[in-house]
């Protein structure tokens, strides 16, 4: 399936809401890194949050110092309560070093049991899925199950141009939308 690029997730929502649709549809919402992937998230609930849509899911929001990007929260969409999900530096003995960063085991099962408890909403968002899930069954693979027995309209799940084969075996079905590059300066 070729994918597109996209740049307004209100075009999205309204395109699919105006219409009496009852299919799920799930997207892999991909790009480059630093693209602004998370930031089109985010304005994606924001979004649905102001035409009244039930939106639920985890996003991984940056930290940075000063430019540089050394933290990562976990946060739950529909509390809006977070957690600090990864550093650069060694968070504690439980740690789970991923590349460069170090991930919290406690925050990874706080994200698991968010995403489990979830049944049904309009808007499921989930960012991100990397190695650690796709490749090690790890991190957020609740996701994975989240995604087979949630009852949701739309799905919007991140996922890196590099796994992009894994997702689209996963889900067949699913559209690929690439963040354009022009959402850094967004």
């Amino acid at each position: 399936m070729e994918a597109m690029l996209i740049d307004s997730p209100a075009k999205l929502l309204v395109s699919y809401f105006s219409e009496s649709n009852d299919s799920r549809k799930i997207y892999l919402v991909s790009g480059i890194s630093g693209v602004g992937k998370t930031l089109w998230c985010m304005k994606l609930f924001y979004e649905a949050r102001s035409m009244n849509l039930d939106v639920k899911g985890v996003v991984s929001i940056p930290v940075f110092e000063e430019e540089t990007k050394n933290g990562i929260n976990l946060q739950d969409l529909e509390s809006g309560l977070f957690k600090p999900l990864g550093y650069k530096s060694k968070i504690n003995e439980n740690s789970i070093p991923v590349g460069e960063w170090q991930l919290d085991e406690e925050t990874i099962q706080w994200g698991n049991d968010i995403l489990e408890k979830i049944r049904s909403c309009q808007i499921l968002i989930i960012d991100e899925l990397g190695p650690l899930e796709f490749i090690e069954k790890g991190g957020l693979s609740k996701s994975f199950d989240t995604l087979e027995t949630c009852q949701f309209n739309l799905a919007f799940v991140v996922v890196r141009p590099s796994l992009i084969p894994q997702a689209q075996t996963k889900w067949p079905s699913a559209e690929v939308l690439y963040v354009p590059e022009s959402e850094l300066s967004a």
